[in-house]
């Protein structure tokens, strides 16, 4: 005798499709056109963050104007200004200053005896390595963003794998401690449980081994195929 299995309502699943009008599609692929602004900003001679802060502008636009022009409720219904007044302030502050004072190191010529200490008044491509590497280690007790900042008007030179090389050292080693990365900062202050030593037990080895195994891989390219 075989017992059969009674259907029961309580095991179904109803699953429930949202659609999307037109104009919602039209905003979400507007966000994504904003995000090529920067590089459009950049042909022009602009900063790049002018690119963004017009993206910004006309998807507040867009999105106000669609929810006065639709008669019917939208998913659109989250206010950009409650987002703005939610963004976290003090990080904004910290990213304008970092970018304020290495204008202000390049000013006044200091950033040029930063490139001297650190690559040498005429560097070859072996002591721009070092450098590089050098830089990632260094970021992970410095914040690694302004590093980059300083680097990028200090270094001089065209070829593009040695900037890769400053990507991926400067942002893998700036992940060895908490505070040697911008969103370090930004977890610690909003996970209270993440402090120093939180972070080092748990994260601060397997950032040292990413950083390695970045910098052998990119060796490897390099030096072995070319690239």
């Amino acid at each position: 005798m075989v017992s059969k299995i009674k259907e029961d309502s309580f095991d179904s699943t109803f699953e429930v499709r949202t659609q999307m009008g037109k104009s919602e599609k039209g905003i979400i692929a507007l966000v994504f056109f904003s995000f090529t602004l920067p590089v459009v900003m950049n042909f022009f001679g602009l900063p790049p963050y002018m690119g963004l802060l017009f993206g910004l502008g006309l998807v507040w636009l867009a999105v106000d104007f669609v929810k006065q022009l639709r008669p019917r409720p939208t998913h659109l219904e989250a206010s950009i200004e409650e987002c703005i007044k939610r963004t976290d302030i003090p990080s904004i502050k910290f990213f304008i200053g970092i970018l304020l004072a290495v204008s202000a190191l390049n000013t006044l010529g200091i950033l040029e005896l930063f490139s001297d200490f650190f690559y040498g008044a005429h560097p070859d491509i072996v002591r721009i390595i070092i450098g590089n590497v050098f830089l990632g280690i260094f970021s992970a007790i410095v914040d690694n963003v302004p590093l980059t900042a300083i680097t990028i008007e200090a270094l001089h030179t065209d070829i593009s794998s040695l900037w890769v090389l400053l990507a991926l050292t400067v942002g893998t080693g700036g992940s060895v401690l908490v505070i040697g990365s911008a969103a370090g900062v930004v977890a610690m202050g909003m996970v209270k449980e993440l402090n120093f030593g939180t972070y080092a037990k748990i994260a601060s080895f397997p950032a040292l081994v990413g950083f390695v195994a970045a910098v052998g891989v990119w060796s490897l390219q390099y030096f072995i195929f070319g690239v």
